[in-house]
């Protein structure tokens, strides 16, 4: 029997709701942050989970955008972290599939001067190894301002002993790509237990008002990959696909 699994946005309903999920589902190398902090995460929408048919959360990701100072004083958007992952089903692939569509959906209506940035546990070999897998790189050293503000949200307890890691505007199309091909098919199936699993798109905003746009994001070269130019930012990349004028 296929089991449906729905991969939503967040609204200001589901702040108990994910606020009790996480203390539920304590795990050692999900950093604690500020109640405060994921309470607007959750109101403004920058929270991607996935659910099943009871609305049980199975899978989460949440988007800090990382504000600075600019040369002039004027407050700017720099960083945006990818963080308090927790994935509960494995085996099957839902970090890229969730990961993924919260990095897309953070580029798409709210994306950062600079890159996307997450801390991964120096510990946790697995997390490591699909945040790379999935095309974060190595970011050292991370900016001194940029950590600042994130320690600043953290528990004592989880600052250091983490490999900080960054992703550029080149993974864009790639991660549009694999949007819309898990779209288009999105059947899952674990090789393990032969338990078969149907991503629900219809109420991501990625599906909803944003598929022409992720189109025209796949078809984009937008450099390499495995050398990310780390003077392109991504908030100028985004502009740039809004506007048929300029073009990218």
């Amino acid at each position: 029997m296929t089991k449906k699994l729905f991969l939503r946005q967040t609204t200001s309903k589901d702040e108990n709701k994910i606020l009790n999920f996480l203390k539920k589902n304590r795990h050692k190398y999900v950093a604690i942050r500020d109640e405060d902090v994921m309470r607007a995460r959750i109101k403004e929408g920058a929270v991607t989970t996935l659910e099943d048919s009871g609305g049980n959360i199975k899978a989460i990701s949440f988007a800090y955008p990382v504000i600075v100072k600019d040369k002039n004083g004027n407050e700017a958007h720099k960083w945006t972290e990818i963080g308090t992952v927790h994935i509960l089903i494995g085996g099957i692939g839902l970090f890229d599939i969730v990961v993924g569509a919260q990095i897309l959906n953070s580029f798409l209506t709210a994306p950062p001067e600079d890159r996307f940035v997450t801390e991964v546990n120096v510990k946790n070999s697995h997390s490591l190894y699909v945040s790379k897998k999935l095309g974060y790189k190595k970011f050292d050293p991370p900016p001194n301002e940029m950590l600042e503000v994130i320690n600043g949200t953290l528990a004592p307890e989880y600052v250091g002993g983490v490999e900080w890691l960054h992703i550029g505007a080149e993974l864009m199309p790639e991660l549009a790509q694999k949007f819309l091909d898990i779209v288009k098919n999105p059947k899952i199936v674990n090789k393990k237990t032969n338990e078969v699993f149907e991503i629900d798109f219809s109420k991501y905003p990625l599906n909803k008002h944003f598929l022409p746009i992720v189109k025209k994001l796949a078809k984009q070269d937008l450099g390499n990959k495995q050398k990310p130019d780390m003077s392109q930012g991504l908030a100028n990349i985004r502009r740039k696909l809004n506007n048929p004028k300029k073009g990218l």
